[in-house]
């Protein structure tokens, strides 16, 4: 399969999309800018981290955990096109682009010098997405919204060791590309034709393995039997605004 076989399916889907509108109705067009505040599983990742202080342990190193995979904040674009349907409640259909990272520190520092051990986890994503109103309050709408995404994950293993003369780095780079699915509930606020969303949502992620960059077959382990996985699943809470074109009250 070609590499930009998913942007060609990407385009004629929206292609359907711009003219299946028109059947129906005048389209409305909008674009979405998003923040959100999103959290993440990455149970393997933070197993490797911990058996990374555990080891030092064993020779009495007290390594310290910094950080652990917080949540972080994550910002995605959307590009809508809808129509309202016949109870007057708009839908949306299009397709929307995002990042999301995270990551970990562990450390330990003394007069003779410091060890440790960094991971940078980064995803770019792209899909499509459906916003469907369901109910109105007062002016306000509520819609459930359905992402379809692919993800193209990116994870940094550093470990560090020296001193203030001469530190040593050994960096490891590993990737994947997986699919995502991520429900939503959102509250919709009108400000003129435009809108103010806030949502709240869970990205499910299925596991996915990670290999070496340009060497899929050597894959990061958790031991000899399991590869080790990322874990973008998650808790998303999000704010939007969304600029329409051609939305009638």
């Amino acid at each position: 399969m070609k590499k930009y076989r998913f942007r060609e399916i990407v385009v004629f889907l929206l292609l359907i999309i711009i003219h299946g509108t028109k059947i129906f109705s005048e389209p409305m067009v909008g674009l979405r800018f998003k923040i959100g505040y999103d959290s993440f599983e990455m149970n393997d990742m933070k197993k490797i981290q911990r058996d990374y202080v555990q080891y030092f342990s064993y020779h009495d190193i007290s390594v310290k955990t910094i950080t652990s995979f917080p949540p972080y904040f994550g910002y995605s674009v959307g590009l809508l096109y809808g129509i309202k349907k016949p109870d007057g409640l708009p839908i949306f259909w299009g397709i929307t682009a995002g990042f999301n990272s995270t990551g970990s520190r562990a450390n330990y520092g003394d007069y003779s010098g410091t060890i440790g051990f960094d991971q940078t986890v980064t995803a770019t994503y792209a899909g499509l997405t459906n916003e469907t109103t369901v109910s109105s309050i007062g002016k306000m709408h509520i819609s459930i919204d359905i992402n379809a995404l692919v993800l193209q994950s990116h994870l940094t293993m550093t470990e560090r060791s020296g001193n203030e003369e001469h530190m040593e780095e050994e960096t490891y780079r590993f990737e994947s590309v997986s699919f995502g699915f991520q429900p939503d509930v959102a509250l919709n606020i009108p400000i003129g034709i435009n809108f103010l969303k806030f949502s709240l949502g869970y990205l499910i992620y299925p596991p996915k393995s990670v290999h070496l960059k340009g060497h899929k077959k050597a894959t990061l382990r958790l031991d000899e039997d399991e590869d080790a996985t990322l874990g973008w699943s998650g808790l998303r809470i999000g704010v939007s605004y969304t600029l329409l074109y051609n939305y009638k009250k």
